[in-house]
C-alpha cells in the first residue's frame, strides 16, 4: 500500500481528535444562542482545549500539504472523509453523543467506500491547473457563502449552526483545491515540493493562489467554530466534510484533469451514500429532541 495512503488516513484520525477537542472546549457556550463574534473570539483565545484541538489541526493540515502534492486530490480527500467516522466515534467516546443503528450502517458504508479507494492501482492521474475552472469555483463558492451567512443571521426560523456548517464545507473545500493549485505551481518552478524545504515554504508565501487559501481559510475558520459553538460536532463536521470532499473530489476531475476509473467512482458514491445515512439520521434525531422538550 501507498505510505501516503496510510498517513491519509492518520491525519483524518488527528483532524477528528483536534474537531472533539474544539466542541469539547466549546460545551459551556451550548445554550446560549447565536454568539458575537467577538465576545467568541475573546472566550476562545483563553480556552486551552480548543486551542490545543486548533494547534493539533494546524499541525495536521501541514502533513495533508504535503500528501496533496504526491497524490490525486480526489484520493487524498475521498480518505480523509473518514474524518467524520473517527469524529462520530471519538464523539460518543468522549462527548455522550448517542450514535443509532442507522448511523452505524452509515458507518459501516463509509468504511466500505475508503476500502475500494484503497485499493486503487494508480493514485496519481492529474495534471496540470485549469486556472480558468479554478477562478470560476472560487468565484461561484463565495457568492454561496455569502448568500449562506445572510441566511444565517436574518432567518429566525431555522438552524443556523447548519447553514454556517454548509458554508465552513465550501470554504474549506476550496482550501484543499488552492492548495493543490500553490504546490502544483511549486513543483512547475523548482521541480518538487516538501513541507521541509524552505525554498518550498517561501515560493507557497509569495504565489497568488496562496491569497485565495487566505481567504477562504479564514471564512471557512470563522463558520466553523461559529457552528461548533451551538451544534453538535456528529452533525456540524458531517456537513462540512459532506460539501469540503465533494468540492475538493469533483475539483480532481474538472480542475486538475484527474483520471476517475470505476473503482474510483464507485468508492466515491459509497462514500457519499454512507455519510448521507449518518447525517439524515442525525438531523431526524436532533429534531425528534427538540419536539420531545
Amino acid at each position: 500500500m501507498n505510505l501516503y495512503i496510510l498517513l491519509t488516513l492518520l491525519c483524518s484520525f488527528l483532524f477528528a481528535v483536534g474537531a472533539v477537542l474544539c466542541k469539547y472546549g466549546m460545551k459551556s457556550l451550548e445554550g446560549q444562542g447565536h454568539p458575537n463574534v467577538l465576545k467568541l473570539a475573546w472566550f476562545l483565545v483563553r480556552n486551552k482545549t480548543w486551542f490545543l484541538g486548533v494547534i493539533l489541526s494546524l499541525c495536521t493540515n501541514a502533513a495533508v500539504l504535503q500528501i496533496q502534492a504526491a497524490l490525486d486530490l480526489s484520493i487524498v480527500h475521498s480518505l480523509l472523509t473518514t474524518t467524520y467516522i473517527f469524529t462520530l466515534l471519538l464523539g460518543y467516546l468522549f462527548l455522550n453523543e448517542e450514535l443509532s443503528g442507522v448511523q452505524w450502517l452509515g458507518t459501516s458504508t463509509v468504511i466500505l467506500g475508503t476500502t475500494a479507494i484503497i485499493l486503487i492501482d494508480q493514485p496519481v492521474t492529474g495534471g496540470a491547473t485549469n486556472v480558468d475552472n479554478l477562478m470560476w469555483l472560487s468565484g461561484v463558492s463565495l457568492v454561496l457563502i455569502s448568500i449562506l451567512v445572510v441566511i444565517a443571521r436574518n432567518c429566525q426560523s431555522i438552524n443556523y449552526e447548519i447553514v454556517y456548517a454548509l458554508s465552513a464545507g465550501i470554504a474549506f473545500g476550496n482550501c484543499q483545491v488552492f492548495v493543490k493549485a500553490s504546490t502544483n505551481m511549486i513543483t512547475d518552478q523548482v521541480g518538487s515540493f516538501s513541507v521541509l524545504s524552505l525554498q518550498s515554504l517561501s515560493e507557497f508565501l509569495h504565489i497568488w493562489p496562496s491569497l485565495a487559501l487566505l481567504v477562504f481559510s479564514i471564512t471557512g475558520f470563522l463558520c466553523m467554530h461559529i457552528s461548533f459553538s451551538q451544534g453538535k460536532v456528529s452533525i456540524c463536521v458531517a456537513l462540512l466534510v459532506v460539501i469540503s470532499r465533494t468540492i475538493s473530489t469533483s475539483s480532481g476531475y474538472y480542475v486538475y484533469g484527474e483520471h476517475f476509473s470505476a473503482m474510483k467512482i464507485i468508492g466515491i458514491m459509497v462514500i457519499l451514500a454512507g455519510l448521507s445515512v449518518i447525517i439524515l439520521s442525525s438531523v431526524k434525531k436532533e429534531n425528534a429532541v427538540i419536539n420531545t422538550a
